[in-house]
């Protein structure tokens, strides 16, 4: 046995031997890599900085650069400076608030002209922290470590466990053949068969000897094939996360700039054809105007179809629990639809079942948009008859409701009626062409539901109509006589302004960029007692908000030299150093994303506003806050 465990304790140092020479190679690996990653995100940075800078060098807009230099620091966290130069002397820069050391990275700025002759204009220095790098090699290093100990625990366990079944074993073949010597010895042999005896038992001793070592290296030879193999596969699947969530955030970010895009002249679009609308217009003219608002309306539910269904998809949307009035919600989807439902000799009809108490707790938002998206379907595919609304409780769950749609319309037939909630699917792909939509509305309603907790069903025969049905959880509002739980629902009729400025008009400063949206909002307030300040960028909003005292600003968010976003923050900052009263900003603009709308309410706005909107609207906004 002493041998056996010297035979152990060689094997057990060459493994740990080798585990640490291969746990160390892979931790020096990992710090190559985040070597590499951290120059390669200097040279981006420095790389987009340099291309941007190029003009505002030529033309000497130092203050422009500071400004983009800023918002490139603010955006970045592991910034630390970034300076500019030109003849040698620093001409803009960014300095974060930190104490933190990084590694220093110098591009020069040339010019892309063949006229100038790729004259250099100067020099960006960055400096990047390199602590975020740091904690996660950290991270990279002690799992290494753990992963290298782990296997060596493994493979103590699998080869004590084999010495031990062989050891049995052996000993068993020594008894036997000590019962052969001790045989021979009481019985009368020959010097030849005596040593024919010893030999057996010697090749056999060897062979015990021999034996466990070679199986033991050959189960460490396969462990360890199994452990590279295990680790790749870990790498291949981490890369691909890194792969999906990199194209989801591509995909979100693609998708909100075409929101953007599509909004902003949708806003003058429409806002043009309200005003219209309110001009004497013959019939002929009324029809074409009315063709061309139903269009651009539809235009923007598909915009809004797509962005919803992406942040589904994405895990964006996080629901609310606040106070829900089933009846108010009910009437309020039926009254949307009464206009167009009565233009098509179409009945619309909303019941809460008596026994339901209609004050509950949950998202009204996302509660509305499932009513609305399954009335909307109703009334695009039922040429005639009645769609009816229905809620009552669910009697196999407490504090769940059924909410049922149900129509009179050409029906889904029943070979298409489960792939209806399928991504981009419509029961027929005629219906398209036909009816129009995107075949998403019923897709996010399904996985909205889901997110509630329910389930949606539906139930329909070709020719004679539809029930879509879908259960949700909404508890009951508990202490309803204590009204501190939820603030009382305001008066939102338009009242007459009051005026806050000692003249007779209300001031106002609209910031936006685009000269079609200015004559859009002017016309809007054509009829008012307002006095309305224009500033086409960020930087001369500060400007004028610094020189004069007004009492409502509307500010756009994506603009030129300054976004809303710093604008908002700069005029934040000088109502404190001018020692003013508050100021109320609301964000008017074509951003809707919910990280986007998060974003501009902590850099100071008091509401959002979303493009486009419509003149009632804005005229009960600014009601609204002339008169808090």
């Amino acid at each position: 046995m002493n041998l056996s465990t010297k035979i152990i304790s060689s094997i057990m140092i060459l493994m740990s031997v080798l585990v640490a020479a291969l746990t160390w190679q892979d931790i020096a690996k990992e710090e190559s890599m985040f070597e590499r990653l951290v120059e390669d995100r200097a040279k981006a940075i420095t790389n987009i900085i340099s291309m941007f800078s190029i003009e505002r060098l030529l033309i000497k807009e130092y203050l422009a650069l500071e400004v983009e230099l800023s918002n490139i620091g603010e955006k970045t966290t592991d910034i630390i400076s970034i300076t500019v130069t030109h003849n040698e002397k620093i001409v803009a820069s960014y300095q974060a608030d930190t104490l933190d050391t990084g590694h220093i990275f110098i591009k020069d700025i040339y010019t892309d002209s063949h006229q100038l002759k790729n004259k250099k204009l100067g020099q960006v220095q960055l400096i990047l922290s390199t602590s975020t790098f740091n904690r996660l090699l950290e991270g990279h290093k002690w799992e290494k470590i753990w992963s290298g100990v782990l296997s060596l625990v493994i493979l103590f366990v699998a080869m004590v466990f084999l010495l031990r079944v062989k050891v049995l074993r052996r000993i068993e073949i020594l008894t036997k053949y000590s019962q052969i010597i001790a045989k021979a010895h009481g019985y009368t042999k020959t010097d030849e068969e005596q040593k024919e005896i010893v030999e057996n038992f010697l090749n056999s001793h060897h062979k015990f000897l021999d034996g466990p070592s070679d199986e033991i290296g050959q189960l460490a030879k396969t462990l360890r094939t199994m452990s590279r193999s295990i680790g790749e596969k870990e790498a291949l699947l981490l890369k691909a996360k890194d792969r999906s969530e990199a194209a989801n955030e591509a995909k979100s970010a693609f998708l909100s700039t075409m929101s953007h895009e599509i909004r902003t002249p949708m806003n003058a679009i429409l806002g043009m054809g309200e005003l219209l609308s309110e001009s004497g217009l013959d019939e002929t003219q009324k029809h074409y105007l009315g063709v061309l608002q139903r269009n651009g309306e539809s235009l923007l539910y598909l915009i809004d179809d797509i962005l919803d269904f992406s942040r589904v998809e994405s895990g964006k949307i996080i629901l609310e629990s606040t106070r829900i009035d089933l009846n108010e919600m009910v009437k309020s989807v039926v009254d949307n639809f009464q206009l167009e439902a009565g233009s098509r000799f179409l009945k619309i009809v909303g019941i809460v079942a008596t026994d339901v108490d209609p004050i509950r707790i949950g998202d009204p938002i996302r509660l509305r948009q499932l009513l609305m998206n399954l009335v909307g379907n109703s009334v695009k595919f039922t040429p005639e008859g009645v769609i009816s609304i229905y809620v009552q409780s669910n009697i196999k769950k407490q504090d769940s409701l059924t909410f049922s749609v149900s129509d009179t319309g050409i029906g889904i037939p029943a070979e298409k009626q489960s792939v209806i909630f399928d991504v981009f699917t419509q029961g027929d792909s005629t219906t398209t062409r036909k009816y129009g939509g995107s075949g998403l509305g019923l897709t996010i309603c399904a996985r909205l539901i889901k997110l509630m907790g329910g389930e949606i069903k539906v139930n329909s025969k070709e020719g004679k109509g539809s029930e879509f049905q879908f259960t949700v959880d909404l508890p009951q509002l508990k202490n309803k006589n204590k009204t501190s739980q939820f603030a009382p629902i305001k008066d939102t009729q338009p009242k007459k302004p009051r005026m806050i400025n000692s003249d007779s008009k209300l001031k106002i400063l609209l910031v936006e960029d685009s000269q079609d949206n200015i004559l859009l909002f002017k016309a809007y307030l054509k009829n008012g007692s307002c006095k309305l300040d224009t500033a086409v960028n960020g930087l001369e909003a500060v400007e004028k908000f610094k020189e004069n005292q007004y009492d409502l600003v509307f500010m756009d968010i994506q603009m030129p030299l300054m976004d809303g976003y710093s604008a908002t923050k700069a005029i934040r900052k000088l109502e404190v150093e001018m020692q003013r009263k508050r100021t109320p900003i609301l964000a008017l603009t074509a951003y809707v994303m919910e990280e986007e709308i998060k974003k501009m309410m902590l850099s100071g706005c008091d509401l959002h506003l979303k493009k486009p909107i419509r003149k009632k609207l804005l005229l009960d906004v600014i009601s609204k806050f002339s008169n808090d």
